[in-house]
């Protein structure tokens, strides 16, 4: 799976949902966002069907999040992306 992200997917998958959820925004607004269908987005952030988060998919999600003030510190992005370690 070359440029497929295989750590913790799983804990970087539910910080994601959360910060979804608390923005007001859903995971359907949170793939067009980023430029993919609603369901491969939830195929990457679950790790199910042979789908991984690529590096360019996290750092769209981070940058979303950022733009839609679900995350607003530097240190909740790095938090995020220290759950793919």
């Amino acid at each position: 799976m070359r440029g497929g992200i295989h750590m913790n997917t799983g804990a970087f998958g539910d910080s994601v949902q959360e910060y979804v959820r608390a923005s007001g925004y859903s995971q359907k607004e949170l793939a067009g966002a980023i430029g993919l269908h609603p369901k491969v987005l939830s195929r990457k952030l679950n790790n199910s069907g042979n789908a991984h988060l690529t590096h360019l998919d996290v750092q769209r999600i981070v940058t979303a999040l950022a733009r839609w003030q679900a995350i607003s510190t530097q240190d909740e992005a790095i938090h995020l992306l220290k759950l793919l370690r």
